[in-house]
């Protein structure tokens, strides 16, 4: 059986488990709402609603503005849950994971937990489907037995999911085409000759409900540490800044040239984490003064008389190569000459060289001679 969990309402689920709460949220950007938790959009809640309108009617729910570093700490901890289940997982952006599922109910209590909506089928398109038709929070489950009564109860409706426009579903119903069952009775010519493009990809949905898939183990994104364990628990700035960079030097020093886009600082005290900040870099970088002041400015985010620290660990992600250290990597494009001892190998005199002595000769005999390749090789 795979797996597969998505979270819609990535950004929203995000300030919610950042801040250790219960209550709904609704995520804003420019004053207008771009996400939600699932209870809030059940009871009205819209995308694009405005910030205020959401305050007055539901004045319990949290309205943040969007966190992109918040959003990425999420996913990331969500797919290295997921990964301590099953090395044979695929992650598609932030969008869905595809996994094993070796781990149906440590599995299950993640979903519970992000209130993400999750589906367990035979192949990699049933489980996709599934969890675009599950409750916020639930796993649905279809067994290879159960697969034509599902999609025979799946509307069309559920295409919307995978970025089908509303007008396109609206033609289908028209057509009779009310569920995704029916919906399979046409072929891939017929879906593309109505719908063009956008058939093309409800053609590729139905074709992935049947199709075996083959997950490859996963391999986590790359990223370099460095850990200082002091000798007893601080909470004075000047020790925990020396730490930091101490830290600092030897993360670059591990980063063996790369540059890096993404930094982490986690405080620890006695074992357990009393602290994270995160931040995305303006642009990736090895510099080691950009990323001790980085590193610096996280932990001035982290500093309360209230919290000791024992230990600081600051961990380097999003790594590449220099742009520069990346052309070196390719082969030097091949000159003339090396084409041209290739093609005289397997072709003796099929070349030829043409000399322009003088382009506006009215003698074609002065303007140019033609040589054969090899006799001007001599």
């Amino acid at each position: 059986m795979l797996f597969c969990l998505t979270i819609p309402h990535l950004p929203a689920a995000a300030v919610r488990i950042t801040s250790a709460t219960e209550a709904d949220v609704a995520v804003v950007v420019r004053d207008h709402v771009i996400s939600a938790t699932p209870a809030l959009m059940a009871d009205g809640c819209e995308i694009g609603m405005a910030a205020d309108r959401v305050r007055k009617r539901w004045p319990e729910a949290i309205v943040a503005q969007r966190d992109a570093v918040a959003e990425a700490s999420v996913w990331e901890a969500i797919v290295d849950r997921v990964y301590s289940t099953t090395p044979l997982l695929r992650v598609e952006g932030r969008t869905a994971i595809l996994c094993s599922a070796d781990a149906p109910t440590t599995l299950a209590r993640l979903v519970r937990r992000t209130q993400a909506s999750a589906g367990m089928a035979t192949t990699a398109g049933m489980a996709r489907m599934a969890a675009a038709a599950a409750v916020p929070g639930t796993v649905l489950r279809v067994d290879e037995t159960d697969d034509m009564a599902m999609l025979a109860s799946w509307k069309v409706d559920i295409l919307c999911d995978y970025g089908v426009d509303e007008d396109t579903v609206e033609r289908l119903k028209l057509f009779g085409l009310s569920t995704i069952l029916r919906l399979t009775t046409l072929s891939r010519r017929h879906l593309v000759t109505q719908f063009g493009r956008t058939g093309t990809i409800i053609a590729d949905i139905l074709d992935n409900l049947r199709t075996p898939v083959q997950l490859a183990p996963w391999q986590p994104p790359a990223s370099v540490l460095g850990d200082v364990t002091l000798t007893e628990s601080e909470r004075e700035p000047g020790p925990l800044r020396t730490a930091v960079v101490t830290a600092v030097n030897q993360a670059i020093s591990a980063l063996a040239g790369r540059q890096s886009g993404r930094m982490e600082l986690v405080v620890r005290d006695a074992g357990r984490v009393v602290g994270r900040a995160e931040r995305i870099l303006p642009e990736p970088t090895q510099d080691a003064e950009i990323l001790r002041r980085s590193a610096l400015m996280l932990l001035q985010r982290l500093l309360s008389p209230d919290r000791r620290m024992s230990s600081i660990t600051i961990r380097l992600s999003a790594l590449r190569s220099p742009v520069g250290d990346v052309i070196h990597l390719l082969p030097p494009k091949p000159s003339v000459d090396d084409v041209a001892t290739s093609v005289l190998r397997r072709f003796p005199g099929s070349l030829f060289r043409v000399n322009v002595h003088d382009a506006d000769a009215y003698i074609p005999e002065r303007a140019a001679t033609i040589q054969p390749w090899a006799a001007d090789r001599r």
